[in-house]
């Protein structure tokens, strides 16, 4: 087994054990989709930069990530729910291509809950989902 897979099982054994999944660090870090394959497959060992970006998202060092040996520190565990609207709010951060992203990632749990909530009202206003909640009799 090659180093750089030996670094790929550790990414993912913090994703997992952080409740993320890889797709979201990758994309949270804005490093290529691919990258993990890359380290399984073929051998490829990323970027310090890149190295650096997840050690940092973990809060890790990146001693840890090449060689296991550095004791990581744990990370907070993290509610479901708190994983859920993250998850929520990723899928809307890139939906809307104009939003300042990093806007986002600064807002508190209460805060994304409230964004959230917005925006499920907003959907139902919409004149399409007024007229279902009246074709099922939820309408006054």
């Amino acid at each position: 087994m090659s180093k750089a897979s030996d670094c790929a099982k550790r990414i993912k054994l913090l994703a997992k054990n952080t409740g993320i999944s890889v797709n979201k660090l990758l994309i949270d870090c804005k490093i290529s989709k691919s990258l993990i394959y890359d380290m399984e497959k073929r051998s490829a060992m990323p970027s310090a930069d890149k190295l650096l970006k997840i050690a940092d998202y973990f809060k890790v060092s990146v001693d840890y990530l090449l060689s296991g040996e550095d004791t990581p520190k744990a990370p907070p565990a993290r509610d479901p729910e708190e994983a859920e609207i993250d998850s929520q709010i990723t899928g809307i951060k890139y939906a809307l291509s104009s939003l300042d992203r990093d806007a986002i990632g600064d807002l508190t749990m209460g805060e994304k809950k409230d964004v959230l909530k917005f925006i499920n009202f907003l959907k139902s206003q919409r004149p399409d989902a007024k007229k279902k909640e009246g074709e099922s009799g939820d309408a006054p």
